[in-house]
């Protein structure tokens, strides 16, 4: 008797998140450039960027949407300054503005 194999239909097959680890840059006309590891989970039309604390960076988890080919979001840690920030992909790095307390930085990050 053979068996009969169910397919499951392409609509209900959910993605599973990606995390991956990453490297940060961030630039700006005020300071010397600063950079960092972190992770960025990947979700969908979703993106959080997790910095993690050390000597140049405090701690940041911005949650981003997709917004046509580009990201935004902002800061959701309420004990830490408000960040927004803006990103897109560019070949193999992501490139964006940061604004954090009222400065503007470039920053750039790479999968690693």
């Amino acid at each position: 008797m053979k068996t009969r194999k169910h397919k499951t239909p392409a609509k209900d097959i959910k993605a599973v998140p990606q995390r991956h680890e990453a490297w940060f840059r961030f630039l700006t006309f005020a300071d010397d450039d600063c950079q960092g590891k972190g992770t960025v989970l990947i979700d969908g039309d979703k993106m959080v960027l997790e910095i993690t604390a050390d000597q140049d960076f405090v701690p940041n988890t911005i949650m981003g949407r997709k917004c046509q080919e580009w990201f935004k979001g902002q800061n959701i840690l309420s004990n830490e300054s408000p960040v927004k920030a803006k990103w897109a992909f560019l070949g193999d790095i992501y490139v964006g503005t940061w604004i954090e307390d009222g400065t503007e930085y470039l920053f750039s990050f790479s999968l690693l």
